[in-house]
């Protein structure tokens, strides 16, 4: 993630961050690990089930990967520019293609960014935010020096839009091939740091056999636990229906429900069922 503290004035701001993990842990050690013997074979049943789990299956964080869509607004354009003529500066790459955007100099001679805006029949141009993979480049100098043999595409907003209490008249969304801003040198007031945020959510590997080509398949289906679903609703029906299929291994299996009411009252329940 990334902050950014941007001034109207030649005076520089940062913002940082503290982190509110502790730091300092106990110096007291975790009693070694020790497993009952009669405990081996179940666990190594597991183990090897685990490791055909993921030899045959994706990961389902990797299926999942959120997408480049950042911006709750409709895209007016977007240039993929290995479908065009390479540049090696971003000014001409402004002047050859890219009709929405370009460069010019400011009362401070600094370039800045303008994106064609319209307004009822009024065109003009404007100031747009412009981000490089999801970084606020306000000084827009940074960008125009940026490498654009780096830049996998260019997204295009043609609509008003508020960050951080100012008004900007479109975005100008920059995305490089891995998403990881490559060489970027930013300004003192440009913080990048590695925050633990909100983890991705992450789904079950759970197959279909309703499709023929999967009841056929000779796949090994080790999974134990065979469904999970934490974020199931009610709706107000007293009953559900969750479909799901057994794995490869026979014995009990056990089924737990926990939940909360509206009113806040905690829900738990057990069943089990034997599959043979």
């Amino acid at each position: 993630m990334s902050t950014t503290a941007y001034s109207l004035s030649d005076n520089i701001y940062r913002i940082d961050l503290q982190s509110p993990f502790v730091k300092q842990h106990t110096k007291k050690q975790l009693p070694a690990l020790k497993v009952d013997s009669t405990h081996l074979d179940v666990l190594l049943e597991r183990a090897v089930a685990l490791q055909a789990l993921y030899s045959y299956t994706k990961d389902s964080i990797m299926l999942d990967f959120p997408n480049d869509i950042r911006f709750n607004m409709e895209l007016a354009k977007t240039y993929i520019l290995d479908e065009w003529t390479r540049f090696n500066t971003m000014g001409e790459l402004m002047i050859e293609f890219l009709r929405e955007l370009r460069f010019r100099r400011n009362d401070q001679q600094k370039w800045e960014m303008s994106i064609l805006a319209s307004k009822g029949e009024r065109v003009f141009w404007a100031r747009p935010l412009v981000v490089l993979d999801g970084i606020p480049m306000m000084d827009h100098e940074i960008i125009y020096r940026y490498n654009p043999l780096l830049v996998e595409r260019i997204n295009v907003y043609q609509r008003e839009c508020v960050y951080g209490g100012m008004l900007f008249s479109g975005i100008a969304e920059f995305l490089t091939y891995d998403r990881n801003y490559p060489s970027l040198s930013t300004d003192q007031s440009t913080q990048i740091v590695s925050y633990p945020g909100a983890q991705t959510p992450r789904r079950l590997y759970s197959p279909n056999y309703l499709d023929e080509k999967n009841r056929q398949s000779r796949l090994p289906d080790y999974r134990h636990t065979l469904v999970w679903e934490p974020m199931l609703q009610t709706k107000g029906k007293s009953t559900l229906d969750l479909p799901f299929y057994t794995s490869d291994f026979s014995g009990e299996f056990v089924v737990t429900v926990e939940g909360l009411t509206k009113e806040g009252e905690i829900i738990v329940g057990t069943a089990s069922f034997e599959v043979r």
